[in-house]
């Protein structure tokens, strides 16, 4: 129980600290009450993810205390902002998606009741991203001495050390929440951060898509046992996808409407993206180099400048990961981008399409993916939907940056393949589910 209320207490504390953001931002007066649980927790998250890293490498503990602090400051920063804001912005029209809330609730309670009892089985899970986050809670105190040696050590190198260490420092934060490293209910945190994304959402979405529509795309994700095998893994891909799915869900909402609060949470959604795992960086990519395309489609490059700034700012956010790799000389054992290897290992790349394709379209996921790329078709043929055809460019450039990355390995790519693809794919099958309420409410004629 003890170990319970610590994790939902470390939840609350992150929920706080994306308040602050969202203030900052302005999407806090875009929001009605209800509706700010969710971006509030997932911001808080990525926030959280981005700050924390840092602070570890200047030698500050990931603890309650230090967060705490955190928090206060981002919430002055925020409430300051804010109150030099000309004006507030009128809350959208939309409901607090209480029902739909239930609806999710009970669709997920398997998957949390597994979650609350497993323990870690899945070898990166115990062996990478909770190791990490177990010897970041063992080192150091109430504020310093939150790095341990020996994660730079060689004894580690099977950890993959080059890796981000924004999700390690949120386990480590719940783990001192907790009162201890419980290897059990740590899984929580992977299902919360889907909810977080679901109730994100319906918040963004809810004044632009059918609520009925938007309810059943939001189903769809919840009930499929393919999620639920991933939440449960414990493994870093679910917390990416999400921040990233978020981010993209902002950023395309920017690019129809051009409020900037939008852009600011797109940054920080992604920036969180890319401290959780290293394809947070070809993703990101991918989504910033579709939204300038979209831009100029829309003969809108004047905009291309504050798109930039918000891309400059995410990239500066790896920063300090990417001295403290370099510092130490880690490299990728799995990946490491070589143009002479992508040319001698082009012939892999009907396999990778093959493999990933089936992830994709056949295998395990109930049609999510063939069912939102058919009705965007529909709408790019009919009536020519900008919306629809940005979602087609951002689903075939995430794969085609994925296929990129294997394209890259350095190992054998048919076994990388085996054991990844079906992670690597859940940032676009999310996406997908996302997008396909929005995409059948303009179907059936009633776009906003």
């Amino acid at each position: 129980m003890r170990s319970l209320v610590g994790l939902l207490g470390a939840n609350a504390l992150l929920a706080l600290l994306g308040s602050g953001a969202l203030l900052a931002t302005g999407t806090w007066d875009r929001l009605r009450p209800w509706s700010r649980v969710g971006p509030a927790l997932l911001a808080g998250f990525a926030l959280a993810a981005v700050v924390l890293p840092p602070l570890i490498y200047a030698g500050v503990s990931p603890t309650p205390l230090v967060a705490g602090m955190l928090t206060v400051a981002v919430m002055l920063a925020g409430l300051l902002v804010r109150r030099r804001r000309a004006g507030h912005a009128e809350a959208d029209a939309s409901g607090h998606g209480l029902a739909v809330a239930v609806l999710l609730a009970v669709l997920l309670l398997p998957m949390l009741l597994r979650a609350a009892f497993e323990p870690l089985v899945k070898f990166d899970a115990y062996a990478n991203w909770s190791l990490k986050a177990k010897l970041l809670y063992g080192h150091g105190g109430l504020v310093l001495g939150g790095l341990d040696d020996r994660m730079s050590s060689a004894l580690y190198a099977v950890s993959h050390r080059e890796y981000p260490i924004g999700l390690p420092a949120l386990e480590a934060l719940d783990f001192h929440a907790m009162g201890g490293a419980d290897a059990q209910l740590i899984h929580l945190q992977f299902a919360i951060a889907l909810g977080a994304l679901m109730a994100t959402a319906w918040s963004l979405l809810r004044p632009h898509a059918h609520p009925l529509l938007l309810a059943g795309g939001l189903c769809l994700p919840a009930a499929a046992p393919s999620l639920h095998t991933q939440v449960l893994a414990a493994y870093a891909d679910v917390p990416l996808a999400c921040l990233w799915v978020a981010a993209a869900l902002a950023l395309g909402l920017w690019l129809r409407s051009g409020r900037s609060d939008l852009l600011a949470l797109a940054a920080l959604l992604a920036a969180g993206a890319l401290a959780i795992k290293q394809e947070g960086i070809v993703l990101d990519v991918a989504l910033f180099a579709v939204a300038a395309v979209v831009l100029l489609a829309a003969r809108q490059a004047a905009r291309l400048p504050a798109l930039a700034l918000a891309f400059g700012a995410v990239a500066a956010t790896a920063i300090p990961w990417q001295a403290y790799v370099r510092h130490h000389g880690f490299h990728d054992a799995d990946i490491a981008p070589s143009l002479g290897r992508s040319g001698d290992q082009l012939d892999q790349l009907p396999e990778i399409l093959h493999r990933l394709g089936a992830q994709l379209v056949w295998l395990k996921w109930p049609a999510i993916v063939p069912l939102a790329v058919v009705v965007a078709g529909v709408l790019v043929v009919r009536r020519r939907d900008r919306i629809a055809a940005s979602y087609l460019l951002l689903l075939a450039a995430a794969l085609t940056v994925l296929a990129v990355v294997y394209l890259n390995a350095r190992v054998y790519i048919p076994a990388l393949l085996e054991r990844s693809a079906e992670r690597v794919v859940i940032a676009p099958v999310l996406l997908s589910a996302i997008a396909l309420p929005m995409l059948l409410t303009r179907l059936v004629g009633t776009p906003d």
